[in-house]
C-alpha cells in the first residue's frame, strides 16, 4: 500500500482553502435574559395562540405598588409552592463558574420569582444579574412588577468580604456573591464595575397591568 502526498509551496497553483471569520462569542455565557411571556388571547382569532406577550412600562418610583416589597417577602409567611430550577452551569474550563438559577415561591397573598445569573472569573471579576418578578394577588389594578439589576466588581473587591481569609468557599456561593455586590456602593458595582464596559449594570424596574 502506498500513499501520495501533495505539497504546496509559494509557486504552487493549488487553491488555498477558504477561510471563514470566527464569530465572536462571550465565553463567560453572561446573560441578561429577563424571561418572556406567552399569553393566550381572549379571542383566539386575533392572533396565533401563545404569541400575545406583555407590554412592560417603566415603573413609577413614587407609586408603592410599582415596587417589590422586600419587607413583605422577608416575612415568615407560609410557602404554598417552591421550586428551584438550574438552567445552566459551566466551570469555564476551570477558570471560574457561570450559572443561571431560577427560584419560584408562592405565598397565600403573592408570588415571587428570582432568576439569578452568577459569574466568577478567577482573579478577574464577579458579576451578578438578577431578574425579580412579583405579583400581589390583591393588587388593584392587577400588576406584575419586574426588577432587573446587574452588578459587577473586581475579584479582589469581593474577596475582601470573606468571613475568613483562608476560606474561599463563599466565593462559590451565588447568594454570598450577590449580597456582597449589592451591598457595595453603586458607583463601584453598578457604574464602574470591573472596567469591562458591561451594559448589564444598573437597575431598571418595569410594570405591566394584567387583564382582570
Amino acid at each position: 500500500m502506498s500513499f501520495s502526498t501533495v505539497r504546496t509551496d509559494p509557486s504552487s497553483t493549488l487553491p488555498m482553502p477558504k477561510t471563514v471569520a470566527t464569530k465572536p462569542y462571550d465565553w463567560t455565557y453572561t446573560t441578561t435574559y429577563p424571561g418572556h411571556e406567552s399569553v393566550e388571547p381572549k379571542d383566539p382569532s386575533q392572533t396565533v395562540p401563545g404569541s400575545f406577550g406583555f407590554t412592560w412600562k417603566p415603573a413609577d418610583p413614587e407609586n408603592t405598588s410599582n415596587i417589590i416589597p422586600l419587607a413583605e417577602l422577608s416575612r415568615p409567611d407560609p410557602i404554598l409552592f417552591y421550586a428551584e430550577i438550574p438552567l445552566f452551569e459551566d466551570e469555564l474550563h476551570d477558570n471560574g463558574s457561570s450559572s443561571l438559577l431560577v427560584r419560584i415561591r408562592v405565598m397565600p397573598k403573592s408570588f415571587f420569582i428570582l432568576a439569578r445569573f452568577t459569574l466568577r472569573v478567577d482573579n478577574v471579576l464577579f458579576r451578578t444579574y438578577d431578574t425579580r418578578i412579583f405579583h400581589a394577588f390583591a393588587s388593584s389594578p392587577p400588576l406584575l412588577v419586574r426588577e432587573k439589576s446587574g452588578w459587577e466588581a473586581p475579584y479582589e473587591r469581593v474577596q475582601r468580604h470573606l468571613p475568613r481569609r483562608d476560606d474561599l468557599t463563599p466565593l462559590t456561593d451565588p447568594t454570598f456573591i450577590g449580597k456582597v455586590l449589592a451591598d457595595l456602593p453603586k458607583i463601584v458595582s453598578q457604574k464602574e464595575g470591573a472596567k469591562t464596559g458591561w451594559r448589564g449594570m444598573g437597575t431598571r424596574t418595569e410594570v405591566v397591568e394584567l387583564d382582570k
